[in-house]
């Protein structure tokens, strides 16, 4: 399990290492590659999936869809650090796998529960992250050439595996 932690680690120290290259304007700018969503939206989106599951370690129940929606985690790109790093801190904790709830909305009146654990919902936070790394990935290369990507950011692991043994086999 503790892969999963180190793994989680590893793509958030990415984002902050490319969160750090930005000034504090062009963080919460609205972006037409996006939609105009910006990167802080994208950041705030990944930074309140890591405090709902942290949280679930209290109440036994994570739902990602009544997380609180902190507008200065998007629009404040110091504040969203101290919350990034906040969450780093916490996954170089060691924790025991715990059963929790998943509550999740189908929809305006549905809703609905299931059982998972809590290293299950990090290994889901892991692509969930990853996912949304790609996203930034393509916003970056359009509009912010001057910001340094890691090599894989945004790819997930599944895929870095097979391209390297791709490559072995070649």
């Amino acid at each position: 399990m503790e892969l999963i932690n180190i793994a989680n680690l590893d793509i958030l120290n990415q984002l902050k290492s490319v969160l750090m290259q930005f000034e504090a304007k062009e963080y919460k700018k609205a972006l037409k590659i996006l939609n105009d969503i910006s990167l802080g939206q994208h950041a705030r989106h990944i930074i309140e999936f890591y405090i709902c599951l942290f949280n679930s370690l209290e109440s036994g129940v994570v739902n990602y869809d009544s997380r609180e929606r902190d507008l200065r985690i998007e629009s404040d790109l110091e504040y969203a650090l101290l919350q990034l790093n906040t969450i780093i801190v916490k996954l170089k904790t060691k924790f025991i796998d715990v059963n929790i709830s998943l509550e999740f909305s189908l929809g305006m009146d549905n809703f609905s529960t299931v059982n998972t654990t809590f290293y299950r919902e990090l290994t889901y936070l892991m692509e969930h992250t990853i996912h949304h790394l790609a996203i930034i990935n393509i916003a970056v290369k359009a509009e912010f050439q001057k910001i340094l990507l890691p090599s894989n950011f945004g790819v997930a692991y599944s895929t870095i595996h097979y391209n390297q043994t791709k490559n072995l086999t070649a």
